[in-house]
């Protein structure tokens, strides 16, 4: 995560072509981590129900694979805490269905976006 940060930071401090800069952070613990989520001027957190969040994770290949029992045991209780203390620590969090469809998840954060900074468009 110190190397994310750092990234983060580098990409900050450069000056945009345009004038305009975003950067997107991704990633299901990005946002626990204070030092790279105080950097964020929005947040977005893409939720899924437990048959969802298994049905994707299921159709991914990891390497090494995942035990049996993996995601009963780590994943789904580790989404949960991490979600769980999102919420309490960035209670203005934007909160998507991650179930929507691309164009629909899509639309949501642009209009997001470009609400927070109209000049973008």
């Amino acid at each position: 995560m110190d190397r994310l940060l750092e990234d983060v930071k580098k990409v900050l401090a450069s000056e945009p072509n345009d004038g305009v800069g975003l950067l997107i952070v991704e990633g299901i613990v990005v946002l626990n981590y204070k030092p790279v989520a105080e950097l964020c001027d929005m947040m977005f957190f893409l939720t899924l129900n437990k048959e969802q969040c298994y049905e994707r994770r299921r159709f991914r290949t990891y390497d090494p694979p995942d035990p049996p029992g993996y995601f009963e045991v780590c994943v789904w209780p580790m989404y949960l805490k991490n979600y769980g203390e999102i919420r309490i620590v960035y209670p203005d969090i934007v909160t998507i269905d991650g179930a929507n469809s691309k164009g629909e998840i899509f639309e949501t954060v642009y209009r997001q976006v470009t609400h927070s900074i109209p000049s973008v468009v």
